[in-house]
């Protein structure tokens, strides 16, 4: 096999007769072991990706493309021409994005401040910044703002004074669901998903001891690329991460090595996470993640006690199906950790339901979808659903939950 340029003056090694062929998600692994310095490039550069580009399109799906270029660079590995180009134009994109939301990010952060409302940013810049410490090694989309409940009407209302614009514009739906994320957009370029509670959904929500007046109180101004902005507690950050990735099903590489680099460079203190998990019904939550961040990357992490029958039974399936298929395979046990709950015995009653939701109802609406294909529905939520007054009863809510759970 001819060899290969790399980087200028870098001859790429020529694929040797021991080279080691590995499945996608074994491949893309061992290049954020590399990328993370957890293994020296001579490993990765013994082995090889099956099909080199479905493996870009994998990397980039689970959020670590700039990770897996960053990995083959310091390897010189043999099918970086192949794939290079896909991989580095993910790099490029984070961070192009990364500067748009972080100036938007500043501005917004005057505008609440002004208007007195008490925030914190959360993931999207903070953590590419303080956990990643380069911005094109993370792409994200949006930008994830925590807000009091009490302010909510003053940070709306402030917000959209500044030009930004509801996306999500139901008002009754969002009042059903009771919803704590509402979205908004600047022009076409920034999306923002404004929290009053970290827990979007209310049953989940009702299920923890974990109150935003608490987390905002312990909020600390940090330097995020050269902008002042209000952020969590490296323990409480470490929380909602791990938290986020559960919830979301713990499908994507990306979130694994958030949990990893923010432990490494924060090091929130391992005791207060275990007393403040303990104390919000979190641990088997956070716990979960850690638990998967371990497996992925082949290191040991902070410990949390309990749901050892819950943890087991997932060790179990990331043995049969190793963590970093394609996020979108339906054996990708999204639906499974995303059912993870605050006990054992919470967890495997949700998962029950999913079983048959996701299992026998989800299966033949697969199947039936598979036949008829139908363009994608729009999101409910973008839609306009009753105005001002349907508006006012969903800040009503708002506030009487909060009422509630204050006392």
């Amino acid at each position: 096999m001819r060899t290969e340029q790399g980087q200028p003056g870098q001859p790429h090694r020529a694929a040797a007769a021991g080279d080691e062929t590995v499945p996608t998600d074994a491949f893309l692994r061992a290049c954020l072991r590399v990328a993370l310095g957890l293994e020296p490039p001579d490993r990765l550069a013994a082995l090889r990706a099956g099909t080199p580009l479905p493996m870009v399109r994998a990397a980039i799906a689970h959020g670590v493309a700039p990770l897996v270029h960053e990995a083959l660079t310091e390897a010189s590995h043999e099918q970086l021409p192949l794939v290079r180009t896909g991989l580095y134009d993910a790099r490029r994109d984070a961070l192009i994005r990364h500067l748009v939301v972080l100036r938007q990010a500043a501005a917004m952060a005057a505008v609440l401040t002004a208007a007195g409302v008490r925030f914190a940013v959360v993931k999207g810049p903070v953590l590419t910044e303080l956990a990643y410490g380069r911005p094109e090694r993370r792409p994200y989309a949006d930008l994830d703002l925590l807000v009091h409940p009490q302010d909510l009407r003053a940070a709306l209302d402030s917000l959209g004074a500044a030009g930004w614009s509801m996306l999500d514009r139901n008002w009754v739906l969002a009042r059903r669901q009771m919803r704590a994320e509402l979205s908004l957009v600047y022009g076409e370029t920034v999306m923002l998903d404004l929290h009053w509670h970290l827990v979007n959904e209310r049953p989940r929500r009702a299920a923890l001891n974990w109150h935003t007046a608490d987390l905002l109180e312990r909020t600390r101004t940090v330097d995020v690329g050269g902008v002042e902005l209000p952020v969590l507690d490296p323990v409480d950050a470490m929380m909602h991460l791990a938290l986020h990735a559960t919830t979301s099903g713990l499908h994507r590489l990306q979130w694994p090595v958030d949990l990893f680099l923010w432990n490494r460079e924060q090091r929130p203190d391992p005791g207060l996470l275990r007393e403040r998990c303990a104390a919000a019904s979190l641990t088997l939550l956070v716990a979960t993640a850690l638990d998967r961040t371990q497996r992925v990357l082949g290191v040991p992490g902070p410990s949390l006690p309990g749901g050892q029958a819950w943890r087991g039974l997932i060790r179990v399936l990331d043995r049969w199906r190793p963590p970093g298929r394609p996020p979108t395979e339906h054996l990708s046990w999204r639906a499974l950790v995303s059912a993870t709950g605050t006990s054992d015995l919470d967890s495997l009653r949700t998962l029950s339901k999913v079983a048959v939701t996701d299992g026998v109802v989800g299966g033949v609406q697969r199947a039936w979808h598979a036949r008829h294909p139908r363009p994608l529905a729009d999101n409910p939520l973008h839609a306009e659903g009753g105005g001002e007054p349907a508006r006012e009863a969903y800040l009503a809510a708002v506030a009487q939950e909060y009422a509630e759970r204050s006392r």
